[in-house]
C-alpha cells in the first residue's frame, strides 16, 4: 500500500507495478525480471523498496513515480536480503538476511542515506511487520521465533529494541509474502 492508502503496489509480468485504489490502468514502475519478488514497502518520501528474487539478491530502490531500479545493499555471496519494512520516518528500514553465512543472518535496520552500513537488531530469521505508536516515538516490531508471533517496543528516535519482547499468539509462521498467522 502506498502511505496514504490511495494505490497498491505488486509484482506481475516481471515488472513493479502501482495502481490506484479508485481503478484505471496499472502504472509500470520498472523491470524485476522473471523472479518471484520476496516482499516490499512504500515510503512516505515516495520511494519503494522491494526483493526481487528469493536468493542472492540486494534489496533494490525505485520512485513511486517509476524510474531504474537501484541496488540499494550489498548482500555477501550467497545471502539475500528480503522483506523490507520502512520505519515511519521514510528514511530507516528493516530486512532479513539469509542464506550465506550463518553467523551474519537475522534482522537488519538500515536507512536510505546509508543503506551500506546496516546494524543487525534481531537474530531472528523472520520478516518484520512494524507497527508504530498512535503516540510517542515508539512502536512494536512484530517477528517471528520458535513458531511464535512476537512483539518487542522499538524506539524510533533511538533506533533502539526496548525492554523485552511479548508472545502474542502460538504456531505462527512467515512465508515469502511476510508474516502470515496460521
Amino acid at each position: 500500500w502506498s502511505p496514504d492508502g490511495r494505490s497498491i503496489g505488486f509484482f506481475a509480468d516481471g515488472k513493479l507495478k502501482t495502481i490506484s485504489t479508485s481503478g484505471g490502468p496499472p502504472q509500470v514502475l520498472c523491470d524485476i525480471g522473471p523472479a518471484v519478488s520476496s516482499g516490499g514497502t512504500w515510503s512516505r518520501g515516495g520511494v519503494i523498496l522491494f526483493s526481487p528474487a528469493p536468493l542472492a539478491a540486494p534489496l533494490k530502490r525505485v520512485l513511486a513515480t517509476g524510474g531504474d531500479c537501484v541496488p540499494i545493499t550489498n548482500p555477501e555471496p550467497g545471502m539475500s536480503h528480503r522483506f523490507p519494512e520502512f520505519l515511519p520516518d521514510g528514511n530507516h528500514f528493516f530486512y532479513r538476511a539469509d542464506f550465506g553465512v550463518e553467523a551474519k543472518r537475522g534482522v537488519y535496520l538500515a536507512s536510505l542515506d546509508r543503506p551500506t552500513e546496516p546494524r543487525l537488531v534481531l537474530r531472528d530469521e523472520s520478516s518484520i511487520a512494524f507497527a508504530p505508536s498512535l503516540r510517542g516515538s515508539s512502536g512494536h516490531m512484530l517477528f517471528i521465533r520458535n513458531q511464535t508471533l512476537m512483539a518487542q517496543r522499538f524506539d524510533t528516535r533511538t533506533l533502539q529494541l526496548d525492554g523485552e519482547p511479548m508472545r502474542l499468539a502460538e504456531h505462527a509462521s512467515f512465508s515469502v509474502t511476510g508474516i502470515t498467522p496460521q
